[in-house]
């Protein structure tokens, strides 16, 4: 069974659930404000993906943290990378195989490294406007909600499996 820590999962689904809903529509804004030329539109779209971003890395974390087998004392550590190179080699390859057929073969098993080392610390660099400044990694949006879905689809076999043993 890949999922050992259930409740994780179940937590990181609703995030990752929240993440989906609100990345669609703030996609969909920005692109109805770039239709339109209206800069201020665009430019609040665009402030909408800081809560996309956020989610998503939580999302993640749960995902990840879901996976491992050791309890460990990380409630306070939030760092993707730390909790990613954890899992057992068969998981990390599924995951990457997985997050780059979500990205469209843009990135390979060498950008997805550094990729990921970019967005480790996304959750605690963004999640409150203070800590944020513009010397941060350039958002990659579109790497943390594919590694997200990558994340997600990796679990989901055993989440059914565990929905059946329980009816």
């Amino acid at each position: 069974m890949i999922v050992k820590k259930e409740q994780d999962y179940v937590v990181g689904f609703f995030f990752y659930e929240a993440t989906q809903m609100l990345h669609k529509r703030t996609l969909t804004k920005m692109k109805v404000a770039q239709a339109m030329k209206n800069e201020e539109g665009e430019t609040a779209a665009a402030h909408l993906m800081i809560p996309v971003a956020v989610n998503a890395a939580f999302a993640c974390e749960l995902f990840i943290k879901s996976f491992l087998t050791v309890q460990e004392d990380n409630h306070r550590k939030h760092k993707l990378e730390t909790f990613f190179n954890k899992l057992e080699a068969t998981a990390k390859n599924a995951i990457i195989k997985i997050t780059i057929e979500q990205m469209k073969d843009e990135v390979d098993g060498i950008e997805f490294y550094k990729k990921l080392k970019n967005i480790s610390n996304t959750y605690k660099s963004m999640r409150y406007p203070t800590n944020w400044n513009s010397d941060d990694e350039a958002l990659q949006l579109d790497f943390l909600v594919a590694f997200m879905e990558a994340l997600y689809i990796y679990g989901r076999p055993s989440i059914t499996e565990i929905a059946k043993s329980k009816q």
